[in-house]
């Protein structure tokens, strides 16, 4: 911007220049949508006028409450040395003032024009929350994360530069931070698996385990024992023999069935399925009563 801008701006040029600034950080920025009139500082004639009607409607509205009228010219008098340091040290007041405000992620960036002469600007940085509480707030100025005032408009791209530098080193850190988390949570993701496929395997080797140890004993001693009892005693044996034979085989169904299914995705959150519950049942009833029958002929 050429040091021209010294002398007086009419308020068409003084707004694309603004423009022009801003694209400079943000291409999609709209001027039109932007821009809201309003007064121009609190050296403005009218800047009291709009500024009662201001929080005249804010009280019509109910978003503050009403004052007593005796007791608001008393706070009147005691806060006007503090008024007029806001004043000196805030001239604009981005909710009543000339402004273009232009959004950026949770950040919300006002120029206000202080004169009606477009000779001093003041830039203020506000976050979203507070931004949206500053609506419908009597504070005497909103909060603002950064506020300053400049003589020319060419003093605001130094400001433009620093701020949108914070944005970008931000975003990279959050950008960082985020690829990091993702990182970590493929590494757990990954070690959990192995995890819990070495913990299947133990289950399944050990189940496989039990059970032939189990089969070798009752193969080798029960006909040795059913010798010396009676045949009441012989039926129960083989029953109950069964019965065990067939709890064992269907434990191991359950753990081959449950280990391939969470392999090829059968099984979701590593819960079984209900059908898998009832094929369990079918399967011990129906070995039950198979090698029970085969008992009793004697082919076992």
């Amino acid at each position: 911007m050429s040091e021209s801008q010294n002398d007086s701006l009419n308020e068409q040029t003084a707004l694309e220049l603004i423009a022009r600034l801003i694209k400079n950080y943000e291409e999609k920025f709209e001027l039109k949508s932007s821009f809201t009139s309003g007064a121009f500082g609190f050296s403005d004639p009218k800047y009291p006028a709009v500024r009662l009607e201001w929080f005249q409607n804010l009280e019509r509205s109910g978003r503050i409450q009403k004052k007593n009228p005796a007791l608001e010219s008393l706070l009147e008098d005691i806060l006007a040395d503090t008024e007029r340091g806001w004043q000196e040290s805030q001239p604009a007041d981005s909710r009543i003032n000339w402004r273009v405000t232009v959004q950026h992620d949770d950040y919300y960036i006002h120029v206000m024009a202080v004169d009606k002469n477009f000779e001093r600007f003041a830039f203020s940085l506000q976050t979203e929350r507070a931004f949206k509480a500053g609506l419908y707030s009597d504070k005497p100025r909103p909060d603002c994360s950064r506020y300053e005032v400049v003589n020319r408009m060419s003093d605001l791209k130094p400001i433009f530069d620093e701020v949108y530098g914070i944005f970008k080193r931000s975003a990279e850190n959050r950008q960082h931070q985020e690829d990091i988390d993702r990182a970590v949570a493929a590494e757990r993701a990954k070690w959990e698996k192995r995890i819990a496929e070495k913990e299947g395997m133990i289950i399944h080797y050990i189940m496989i385990a039990v059970f032939i140890v189990l089969l070798i004993i009752i193969t080798n001693y029960a006909p040795r024992v059913s010798k010396y009892f009676s045949t009441q005693i012989e039926i129960i044996g083989t029953v109950l023999g069964a019965g065990i034979i067939s709890v064992l085989c269907t434990c191991l169904y359950f753990v081959t069935i449950a280990h391939f299914g969470l392999k090829i995705g059968l099984l979701k959150d590593r819960k079984p399925a209900p059908w898998l519950w009832r094929s369990v049942a079918v399967v011990f009833i129906m070995l039950w009563a198979i090698l029970a029958f085969l008992g009793f002929k004697g082919l076992i």
